[in-house]
């Protein structure tokens, strides 16, 4: 889903990571409200005392300053162990007052003769019994120091202990509140740090280029159902015609930005991947079966000698059979000896089969070009299906004898480092390339963003060697499924989706 602003930015990658970010959210609101109704309700009543000084002043200023002298006295002698004895044993012997001097606070009022006294219990009841005893123990107890030997000061009740109407803690709506805040704060941080390890490379779906190459094709997600066209066989499904219709796109936008609008001459291209399970064989399949439908004489090139799986995939049988080693040891072999035509179409397909353990040795530069030579002489447009970069460098050398190449990349597995290493790879060895194909990108039915060269192919022209009339008629596509290469095969036989 794209994000509704566009973009790459923070909010981007909050829209990206927007599961983990909502998560996180929940779970720290979730934990709030969850404290606050476990926690035990705390109810206070307070109570107020007015201190007098009883020593005569000579002057306003000396009685305020008595007055304040006797209020610092008074206020910790309410916190003493002796007043809090004297305290818990008046009281019933009750949990709530185990411990009377943890569960007052004393305090002077600024600006004032008063002292204020705040009891906390379970129960509003004994909040008020415990504030109103502490004040009759301390009124006691306070008392010898209005004496004339003393006279230093008195104090007495100004206002009775209330009996609290509802708990003091805990507060729903202020801990709500700070949980809302606390809990976007981790969401964002969450959502951060899981961009931050993921290792796989993201493509913005608003995104027209990677590297500094343009998209030029998203193989939309589909459903487990057109996987059983493998991008062979022909569907006249809804989803089989979508599917079809963004291999014709991705076709088109190779033609011209390899030729140009109005070329007809014969090409190659290599499909690459950075590494396995990226949808490469699949792309290579969509192409060439799009291809063959619009008539060109396309050969399907299986060139990963070291996972050879395109035969199983087409149901041939692979044992003692040649295949492209054959072609690449001997150039001069015929073609129709090896190529397996897909019944009922243009295409034809190369199987690596079973290569020999010096098969990869055979994918030098001298062979390839040879091969090439005597494939673009015979056909209008080669495909070749190469192995992952990261397991060999064999695509590498495809990619330099062939006329292009297009990686493709999957939105949802392809990790950062293996992209980043593709690309310099392919740089180095001055390859080609036409543009990158996202596959997974999205959902059958939402729009694809492109690159430069996104809808502007012409539709009357495919820049390999051939020209067609306008797209129409009753001719239908079929589609093709994205998943990994090492799935293709189980797929083409079973018809169920990768997992």
């Amino acid at each position: 889903m794209t994000p509704p602003w566009g973009g790459d930015d923070f909010l981007s990658v909050l829209w990206r990571r927007r599961v983990v970010v909502a998560l996180a959210f929940l779970a720290v609101l979730g934990a709030v409200v969850l404290a606050t109704v476990l926690l035990p309700k705390k109810f206070e009543s307070t109570a107020y005392l007015v201190v007098s000084s009883s020593r005569p002043a000579g002057s306003e200023f000396e009685q305020a300053q008595n007055t304040q002298t006797l209020l610092a006295t008074f206020a910790p002698i309410l916190k003493t162990d002796n007043i809090a004895n004297e305290v818990r044993r008046r009281l019933p012997p009750r949990a709530d007052f185990r411990a009377p001097k943890d569960a007052i606070t004393v305090e002077p009022v600024p600006d004032s003769l008063l002292i204020r006294l705040t009891a906390e219990a379970s129960s509003p009841r004994a909040a008020q019994q415990l504030a109103r005893v502490y004040i009759e123990v301390f009124v006691e107890r306070a008392r010898p120091f209005a004496s004339p030997q003393v006279a230093a000061g008195t104090a007495r009740l100004a206002v009775p202990a209330t009996l609290p109407g509802e708990a003091a803690r805990p507060r729903p709506a202020l801990y709500v509140g700070v949980g809302v805040f606390v809990g976007l704060l981790a969401a964002f941080l969450a959502g951060l740090a899981a961009e931050r390890m993921d290792r796989r490379f993201h493509v913005s779906e608003n995104a027209t280029e990677v590297f500094g190459r343009p998209i030029v094709g998203r193989i939309p997600r589909l459903p487990a159902r057109v996987l059983s066209a493998a991008g062979l066989r022909a569907g006249d499904s809804a989803d089989e015609r979508a599917a079809a219709e963004a291999f014709r796109l991705l076709l088109a936008n190779l033609a011209f930005a390899a030729h140009g609008p109005d070329s007809i001459s014969a090409g190659s291209v290599a499909v690459i991947s950075p590494g396995t399970g990226e949808g490469r064989s699949t792309c290579a399949l969509g192409l060439a079966r799009v291809a063959s439908g619009l008539g060109l004489h396309t050969l399907l090139v299986e060139a990963d000698l070291w996972r050879p799986r395109l035969a199983e995939a087409l149901g041939h049988d692979p044992s003692g059979a040649p295949g492209f080693p054959a072609v690449l040891a001997e150039p001069e072999i015929d073609f129709e000896l090896v190529a397996r035509r897909v019944p009922g179409s243009t295409l034809d397909v190369l199987p690596a089969l079973s290569a020999p353990w010096h098969g990869p040795t055979l994918l030098n530069p001298g062979n390839l070009e040879t091969f090439e030579h005597h494939a673009r002489s015979r056909y209008d447009l080669v495909i070749y299906d190469t192995p992952p970069l990261s397991i060999a460098a064999d695509a590498l050398m495809v990619a330099t004898v062939s006329d292009h190449a297009v990686v493709v990349i999957d939105a949802t597995v392809t990790l950062r480092t293996l992209a980043l290493q593709a690309s310099d790879q392919l740089d180095r060895v001055d390859a080609r390339v036409l543009g990158v194909v996202i596959n997974r990108s999205g959902h059958l039915g939402s729009a694809p963003r492109l690159g430069p060269h996104a809808g502007v192919a012409p539709v009357t022209s495919f820049g390999f060697g051939w020209r067609r009339p306008r797209w129409g008629g009753d001719r239908r596509e079929s589609g093709a499924d994205e998943p990994a290469d090492e799935e293709v095969a189980a797929g083409a036989r079973s018809g169920d989706a990768p997992r």
